[in-house]
């Protein structure tokens, strides 16, 4: 027999030493070659962050809030989160929804020698109080403070404090008080067990939590209840391993001899090569036969069998039956955990799977439920159990795998359902991306069977493969024959679209209920649309191309064969577009096409009407004036299109109607604001320079020309979503800067040097001459122009990980920083430089 000793997880790990936290280097630290560099005398300040700021003096730093008051010396540089970090702040709340353990992105900090902790967004989580804090396991903190210890759990929950304390299972803690342990219960909030004893052990890593803990009291070893009863006598050694939490203790010896010790009856069995316990009964042998003993240490088997084993009893489940397999002899039989036979031993082998029994006799082997109801039989073949808990998917079910020379079979005890052996191998599949199935898969010759776990066939043996795809729900299956795609209708047990079609499926339209299907290699596509409902096909011709014009139409296009159509997914109608050419050009209401007769034109598909006007047309994306005799069309963007005429550009709408004639030297696209920048290019005898404006829809100047320098007409001249005016002296080269709104009020004169947007354009920031300022996205003054540097040109501000705080605010007059707060108020500090 095997021996069969069980080995547990346990939760006594001894005490960890904490974060070693080193200090920051001091400014007045000996320089030496090859060390750090000499820190700067003076004072540096820099921009607050979730409500903290750096201040270095001489090198020596600490931290400040928004009220000035010191709040800490420094943060703990390796430290799992970064104050402010956008992504350890999402981790961190992630965290909190873990009840059962701490957050770990959290940043400790040191005050005059104390620790504390900050969440990534600059809450305060410990104060800096404490002498230690040991982040070591997920379930606590362990804190010290004045040679006392404490635990930090879960929902924020302080225990008090105890000269030294260790978590069992986070309801109990051992606890020390003086040289004496006992237990705290965290439920009643008191000691349960007065410290009384030399040292405690727990079984924390058991499935089933005890009532008990395992105690030394002088210098041996026995068991107490949480309610304080002794329930083994300390009269035992013990060693940290094969702990339990029921009523068998498996690692205590007396006299040097293991012994297992039952906790209610108080009996002794001295440890056998082949005693184990197993299903919580003690396995043990007399006089060369076997028998077992119950949770309460009553003989419940009698000692009568040559072998007691619980391989093959269902233990390899996660619902294991509650049997033993008993031999006799050459012989195997079960018996339940209150020693009745359910199957005397009579069979060459015994498998238990769950509620069913496997059974050999001779070359037969049979299947029966807990009745001993015969199900199935099978001569010369295996009868085996499919389980696939073990590899996280199903919940065990009564499904067996029938073996016949060499061919697999399947038989579901639940309903009787039988496939005879006729497949090259059976498996489980949990992830065929179905919400629904788990799927239980035959396969033979490459194709493969899918039945669902009441053995009914979703998929009949035609295919090699098969994909549930998750957008179109669970009722329809990608199949593949033969290194083709369709789909297949389980509720219908049809193809609903033939396995014609390679490589992928598309579903658009608002509704997703159509199909492109491609064909054809990737040099000579073939597109066709399917309806999903129904398979049916809804393209006459196939085409190359599909284009999304929007959620509703789309362009499908054959350049080949000068074929094109348009798609209506709502009304899943075809209309054909009797073009030589038609292509999609940026817009949701026309194509250009062009006939037979090379001529190109805009056609209408809303209201099926080709416009008259000609072109000729162009795909680039940066439009360039041109002498030829038609117009030149550009693609459309926000409903206006550029042309270009007469080595001039211009603008039409969606309607073909020119709404600004091409008189601009250069032209750009109508942005999301509904305005476009429009160029002049002027030269006097010296210099080249342009005269920019702003043009509506309508074709009108929001902002009239003005001058401004060469090639200003390629930088961008929207900000925060508003126009960027601009005002260039081409006497002297002087530029300024101003700002209005798509209507062309204007909310700051073009009389600045400098705007550029802070935190995400809720912000301006403006400079005139030496000077700044700073405005909201309106142009209304938030810091008034008068300082000689602001701390919102940092580059924090524009990034997306660590954005600093704009209030209190970094300010700079003459040589000197200080903070500006919101009311305009000073904080009580100031420095020689601003660090980031």
């Amino acid at each position: 027999m095997k021996n069969c000793l069980l080995v547990l997880t346990v939760l006594f790990a001894a005490e960890s030493k904490g974060q070693i936290i080193p200090p920051p280097v001091l400014g007045n630290a000996e320089y030496k070659p090859g060390n750090q560099d000499v820190p700067l005398k003076g004072t540096e300040i820099s921009p607050f962050r979730q409500g903290y700021a750096r201040i270095s003096v001489d090198g020596k730093e600490h931290y400040i809030d928004v009220n000035g008051s010191k709040a800490f010396d420094y943060m703990v540089a390796d430290a799992e989160g970064k104050l402010g970090d956008k992504y350890d702040i999402q981790d961190y709340q992630k965290e909190l929804l873990n009840e059962d353990e701490m957050p770990q992105t959290v940043i400790p900090f040191m005050n005059d020698g104390k620790i504390g902790v900050l969440s990534p967004d600059g809450k305060v989580i410990l104060p800096g109080k404490y002498d230690k804090i040991d982040f070591t396991y997920q379930r606590y903190w362990k804190l010290s403070l004045d040679g006392k210890q404490s635990m930090y759990l879960p929902g924020w929950v302080l225990l008090p404090f105890f000269d030294e304390i260790n978590y069992l299972d986070g309801r109990y803690f051992d606890i020390k008080q003086g040289n004496k342990w006992g237990i705290y219960d965290l439920k009643k909030k008191k000691i349960i067990i007065n410290t009384a004893y030399e040292a405690f052990d727990y079984c924390g890593g058991c499935v089933k939590t005890s009532d008990y803990v395992y105690a030394n009291k002088g210098g041996k070893w026995g068991i107490v209840g949480f309610d304080g009863k002794v329930k083994v006598p300390f009269e035992y050694d013990h060693q940290h391993h094969q702990m339990r939490s029921d009523n068998w203790i498996q690692s205590f010896s007396k006299n040097k001899v293991p012994v297992i010790v039952n906790i209610v009856s108080k009996k002794e069995f001295v440890v056998q090569e082949q005693s184990c316990i197993a299903k919580g009964m003690l396995i043990y042998s007399e006089q060369g036969k076997f028998g077992a003993y119950d949770q309460d240490g009553k003989l419940t088997i009698p000692f009568i069998y040559d072998q007691i084993s619980v391989e093959g009893a269902g233990a390899y489940q996660n619902f294991p039956g509650n049997y033993l397999i008993v031999t006799k002899g050459q012989f195997q039989g079960v018996v339940d955990l209150k020693g009745k036979v359910v199957i005397p031993p009579a069979y060459q082998q015994v498998k238990v799977c769950n509620q069913y029994f496997v059974l050999t006799s001779g070359n037969k082997t049979i299947l029966a439920d807990h009745n001993l109801r015969e199900l199935l039989s099978v001569e010369g073949g295996k009868i085996t159990y499919i389980d696939g808990s073990d590899e996280g998917g199903i919940d065990p079910v009564p499904i067996f795998r029938i073996a016949k020379k060499a061919y697999f079979g399947l038989y579901f005890a639940n309903n009787g359902k039988y496939y005879e052996p006729q497949f090259y191998d059976i498996g489980l599949d949990h992830n065929a991306g179905s919400k629904t199935y788990d799927l239980i898969v035959g396969e033979r010759q490459g194709i493969k069977t899918i039945f669902d776990l009441d053995g009914n066939i979703l998929l009949p043996a035609s295919y090699q493969g098969y994909t549930f795809l998750t957008q179109i729900g669970d009722q329809r299956v990608q199949i593949r024959r033969d290194e083709k795609i369709g789909l297949y209708d389980l509720d219908t047990q049809r193809e609903v679209i033939p396995t014609l079609y390679r490589d992928y499926f598309d579903f658009i339209g608002q509704d997703g209920q159509t199909v492109v299907c491609r064909s054809g290699d990737y040099e000579s596509p073939h597109i066709e649309l399917r309806s999903l409902k129904d398979g049916k096909l809804l393209t006459e011709k196939y085409y190359a191309e599909i284009t999304s014009i929007d959620s509703v139409n789309f362009l499908l296009s054959d350049w080949k064969r000068n074929q094109y159509c348009l798609y209506d997914a709502v009304k899943k109608s075809i209309t054909v577009l009797p073009y030589n050419f038609v292509a999609y050009i940026g817009s949701r209401q026309v194509l250009a096409v062009s006939a037979a007769d090379g001529k190109a034109k805009l056609y209408n598909f809303r209201t099926s009407a080709t416009l008259p006007a000609e072109y000729h047309f162009s795909f680039r994306n940066d439009p360039i004036a041109t002498s030829a005799d038609m117009p030149l069309l550009y693609p459309f963007k926000n409903g206006m299109a550029i042309i270009g005429q007469d080595d001039k550009l211009g603008y039409i709408d969606e309607r073909g109607k020119v709404v600004v004639p091409p008189t601009f030297d250069k032209a750009a696209n109508y942005d999301s604001l509904g305005v476009a920048v429009v160029a002049k290019d002027s030269a006097d005898t010296y210099r080249r320079y342009s005269r920019l404006g702003f043009l509506n829809k309508k074709g009108n100047f929001v902002i009239p020309l003005t001058s401004s320098y060469e090639d200003a007409f390629y930088d961008n001249f929207f900000l925060a979503g508003k126009i960027l005016l601009s005002n260039y002296n081409p006497e002297n080269g002087e530029l300024k800067f101003g700002l209005a709104d798509s209507t062309g009020k204007v909310f700051l004169e073009t009389a600045y040097d400098q705007i550029s947007s802070v935190k995400d354009d809720q912000y301006l920031l403006i400079k005139k001459g030496r000077q700044y300022g700073l405005t909201d996205a309106e142009g209304k003054w938030v810091v008034p122009l008068g300082y000689d540097d602001l701390g919102v040109r940092v580059y924090d501000f524009y990034g997306y990980s660590s954005p600093v705080q704009l209030f209190p605010m970094p300010v700079k007059e003459g040589d000197k920083w200080w903070y500006l707060n919101e009311k305009g108020g000073k904080l009580a500090i100031e420095g020689d430089r601003l660090v980031y």
